[in-house]
C-alpha cells in the first residue's frame, strides 16, 4: 500500500470510529460538521457569517434538534477572527472533523451530517449553493445585526491604535484595490494568475481619496504585501499596507468601525460586511458580482471587444457567458479587455456614497430612470438586488448609451 492510500485509509478509519456513535444518537440529536475555507479572509468573513444569519430565518436548520461542529483548514488568514469565530461557534481539530466529512461525503444518505454551508461542496448536490442563493434574494444582510462584537478591553486597544494612527472620532474610510502579490507571497506554489483580471492599480483612487480627504476624512489603504504604495499626496492618506502598526487585530479594527469601505470586489471588503459597514465596489468583476457583492454603491468594469473596437452594452454581457467568467484567459479567449473605472468615476461613486450615507443625497429623475433601464435587464434576482445595490449614478449616465 503506497502512502497516500495508507494516508486515506487512516482518515477514513479515523472518521468511521468517530461518526458511528453520531449515527447511532440520530434520532435524539443531529450533529453536522463542516470545513471553513479559512486560508481566504473573505471565505473565513463572509461564508460562516452567511450561514449563522441564514439560520435566523429558518435557512439550513433543521426541525430536529442539532449540533454544528466547525473546522478551519490552515493557515488561517486572520487569527483575531478565527479567536472571534470560536467565541461563537464549535470548532475542533481539522484532522478530526476532516476524516468524519471525508465519510459522510462517501455516503449520500448520510449528507443531513454535512452543514449546509457554502464552502461545504459535495458532488451532485447543492449542500450550500441553495443556501447562499436563499441569503441573497431575501436580503438576509440588510436584516440582521453583526454577529461579532468587540470586549471591552478590545475596544480599548483598538481606540489607543487609532489615535496612533492619528483618527480621532472614528471619522475615517477605508479603501483597498486588489493586486497579485498578496497571494503570490501567501502561496507560492499556486499559479493565481487567473485572478490578474482583478487587479486595480491603488493610484486610480487619487481623485476620490483627495474629495474625501476635503471632507475631513482619514483614508485607510487597506491590505498586507501590497504591490505599490500610495504614490498620491494627500493630507490625511494613511497607506496601511505598508504600515509598522498593521495587525491581525487592526486589521478587523478598522473594517469593523469605518465611516464606509471602498473595495475593487476582493476578500478584504468582506470584513467590512461582517460589521455591516456599508461597502461600495469599483471596477467590479465579472458583472455577475453585483447580485453577491453586498454593496450599497457598484460601478464595474467595462469590456472592451477588440476585433469590433467598441464596448459590450450590458445586455450583451448579460446574456453571454462573460457575464459570469472568472478567469483572465478566459476573458482573453474571448478576446475582451477589461477597462478600469476611470479617476473620476471612482471620485463621483464615492462622493455620491457619502452623500447617501449622510442624507444629503437628491436623485434625479434621469437617474431614477437609468436604474430602472439597468435593473429590468439584469438577469439575476433584479427585484432583490436593487433593494441593497445602486449602479453608481454617474456612471450609469456616462455610459447609459450602452443600456
Amino acid at each position: 500500500m503506497n502512502n497516500s492510500k495508507s494516508k486515506l485509509f487512516v482518515k477514513l478509519l479515523v472518521g468511521y470510529i468517530f461518526l458511528l456513535p453520531i449515527i447511532f444518537i440520530r434520532p435524539i440529536i443531529l450533529i453536522r460538521f463542516g470545513i471553513s475555507h479559512s486560508t481566504r479572509i473573505g471565505h473565513f468573513a463572509l461564508w460562516i457569517d452567511l450561514y449563522l444569519s441564514s439560520l435566523s430565518f429558518g435557512i439550513g436548520r433543521p426541525k430536529t434538534k442539532f449540533i454544528d461542529i466547525w473546522c478551519f483548514d490552515a493557515p488561517t488568514a486572520n487569527k483575531f477572527l478565527e479567536k472571534k469565530w470560536k467565541e461563537i461557534i464549535n470548532v475542533k481539530k481539522y484532522w478530526v472533523v476532516s476524516s468524519i466529512i471525508s465519510c459522510i461525503k462517501k455516503n449520500p444518505a448520510l449528507h443531513d451530517h454535512l452543514i449546509p454551508h457554502y464552502d461545504t461542496t459535495v458532488v451532485g448536490t447543492n449542500i450550500g449553493t441553495s443556501m447562499i442563493h436563499e441569503y441573497f434574494d431575501m436580503n438576509i444582510e440588510l436584516k440582521t445585526d453583526p454577529l461579532l462584537s468587540f470586549s471591552n478591553s478590545e475596544m480599548q486597544e483598538g481606540e489607543n491604535k487609532l489615535l496612533e494612527l492619528g483618527i480621532e472620532n472614528h471619522s475615517f474610510i477605508c479603501f483597498h484595490s486588489r493586486d497579485s502579490k498578496y497571494l503570490k507571497s501567501k502561496f507560492p506554489n499556486t499559479d493565481w494568475s487567473y485572478h490578474d483580471y482583478r487587479d486595480v492599480d491603488i493610484n486610480i483612487f487619487s481623485q476620490a481619496i483627495t474629495e474625501l480627504s476635503k471632507r475631513k476624512y482619514k483614508c485607510i489603504r487597506m491590505g498586507k504585501n501590497t504591490n505599490k504604495g500610495v504614490d498620491f499626496n494627500v493630507k490625511g492618506v494613511i497607506d496601511y499596507s505598508k504600515h509598522q502598526e498593521t495587525s491581525d487585530f487592526l486589521d478587523i479594527f478598522l473594517s469593523a468601525h469605518c465611516k464606509f469601505f471602498i473595495s475593487t470586489g476582493s476578500g478584504i471588503g468582506d470584513m467590512a460586511r461582517l460589521f455591516r459597514r456599508p461597502l461600495m465596489c469599483t471596477n467590479l468583476a465579472p458583472v455577475y458580482s453585483i447580485y453577491t457583492s453586498g454593496a450599497k454603491i457598484v460601478i464595474f468594469k467595462l469590456l472592451w471587444m477588440n476585433k469590433e473596437k467598441r464596448y459590450m452594452t450590458f445586455s450583451e454581457i448579460f446574456s453571454s457567458d462573460l457575464f459570469k467568467v472568472d478567469s483572465s484567459c478566459l476573458f482573453k479567449d474571448y478576446d475582451v479587455a477589461l477597462h478600469c473605472n476611470s479617476k473620476e468615476d471612482i471620485a463621483d461613486a464615492a462622493i455620491e456614497m457619502d452623500d447617501r450615507l449622510n442624507g444629503v443625497w437628491k436623485e434625479s429623475e434621469e437617474s431614477v430612470i437609468l436604474q430602472e433601464k439597468f435593473w429590468n435587464i439584469f438577469p439575476v434576482q433584479p427585484d432583490s438586488t436593487k433593494k441593497r445595490t445602486r449602479i453608481g449614478a454617474s456612471f450609469l449616465k456616462k455610459y447609459s448609451y450602452l443600456l
